[in-house]
């Protein structure tokens, strides 16, 4: 994170020497200083981390069925890979977000380090997505496909944000029109052995003939519905199984 401005990060090359030599020292439990280190040899020492994990960080297992989810990209708005991944375990997952919301922050500077999602996914691809048994006939057929998807679960990693933002802010708007409503029952006029607003269980109202609940009103916040008892009207929420009398 150090080093998001860095020009060509995962592009250029490090120097492979000490590379190797970071990288035996990490194989023997050593933890070098980084901070020390280039960036293009830190980034160089991340891609050949992937590049020699037994399986690769997609495993081989999901390798067919990525192909086959990018095919359906176009038309699914990338459903199919997301699927894909949601199968994967537990640790791979934490390590493909942590991963993929990086490689998000790096291309959102690539006006000045020139790596955009697309120039990300074509460097680091191949380390993250390759078949058991990997010839140059695969790599020619599908490098195309692979360099798509990592293009798009990197460029997923800001729609996620978006799309929680727009949860949080779906649920405080639904609070905030709950709570309206509810003080608008307690303002209106009413009768006088009804001036308080009280909660009752429904089937106080509900277990009778005469208590029988009416359509959904589209006025109403989610989850409430406006009954009617003996000619009372009163108010149920279905989501937290309570009455609210008016």
């Amino acid at each position: 994170r150090d080093h998001l401005m860095h020009e060509g990060l995962f592009r250029i090359p490090g120097n492979n020497t000490n590379i190797i030599a970071l990288k035996q020292k990490y194989d023997y439990g050593d933890t070098p200083d980084l901070s020390k280190e280039s960036a293009n040899d830190v980034s160089g020492l991340l891609k050949l981390y992937f590049r020699d994990l037994p399986q690769p960080l997609f495993s081989w297992d999901k390798y067919d069925d990525l192909l086959k989810a990018h095919d359906a990209l176009s038309t699914d708005n990338g459903e199919s890979l997301r699927k894909v991944t949601s199968t994967c375990p537990e640790n791979r997952k934490r390590l493909m977000k942590f991963l993929f919301e990086f490689l998000h922050l790096l291309s959102l500077n690539h006006a000045v380090n020139k790596m955009k999602p697309r120039n990300i996914a074509i460097c680091l691809a191949p380390n993250l997505i390759r078949p058991e048994v990997e010839t140059l006939q695969s790599v020619a057929q599908d490098s195309s496909a692979v360099t798509g998807i990592i293009r798009f679960f990197i460029e997923d990693a800001a729609r996620k944000d978006v799309r929680k933002a727009k949860a949080i802010l779906s649920a405080e708007a639904n609070v905030e029109k709950n709570e309206k409503f509810l003080r608008g029952i307690e303002n209106k006029e009413m009768q006088p052995s009804h001036k308080v607003a009280h909660f009752v269980q429904p089937e106080a109202a509900t277990n009778t003939r005469k208590g029988a609940l009416v359509a959904p009103d589209d006025s109403l916040p989610l989850g409430w519905r406006q009954c009617n008892s003996n000619g009372k009207i009163y108010y149920y929420n279905e989501m937290k199984n309570y009455t609210q009398w008016g």
